[in-house]
């Protein structure tokens, strides 16, 4: 009943989350903000595969340094980046960069997408490490839809 606008994307290396107990090589974040100013953020899984065309996309298009890049000229729709299935796990938790403010709506979906090797290294040339560490659960509770 909420309407959320997309902020950015962003990437990590590996993961913020992990599944089963153990994180995939990267993770994308689709940060959104409601008019209340209230977040939700949408995180797809990478994993090791066939070279994903959007993803090339972006690195083409994008000076690969550690600054912010803010890119105009490149068009993408985000649903295509979105694996078919779009179940996924959702809780309250927090942005794992700072300033780590509370009461972000996660919802992180449970089949991940393909990027290329050459694609991750291209990444981690940049950021070998980027994730914040994973959090203990205190207390919240994840939930999933199918």
């Amino acid at each position: 009943g909420k309407t959320y606008n997309l902020l950015q994307l962003h990437f990590h290396t590996p993961s913020e989350h992990y599944v089963d107990g153990a994180p995939y090589p990267m993770e994308g974040h689709f940060v959104h903000k409601a008019e209340d100013g209230t977040l939700a953020v949408i995180g797809v899984m990478m994993k090791v595969g066939q070279a994903n065309p959007i993803v090339q996309g972006m690195w083409d298009n994008i000076t690969m340094s550690h600054d912010e890049n803010v890119v105009e000229s490149v068009t993408w729709s985000a649903p295509d980046f979105m694996p078919e299935s779009k179940a996924y796990y959702h809780y309250q938790g927090s942005l794992t960069t700072p300033p780590c403010s509370e009461g972000v709506q996660w919802y992180v979906l449970q089949d991940p997408v393909e990027i290329s090797q050459d694609q991750l290294k291209a990444f981690q040339k940049l950021y070998a490490m980027n994730a914040r560490p994973i959090q203990d659960m205190n207390g919240r509770v994840i939930l999933g839809n199918q």
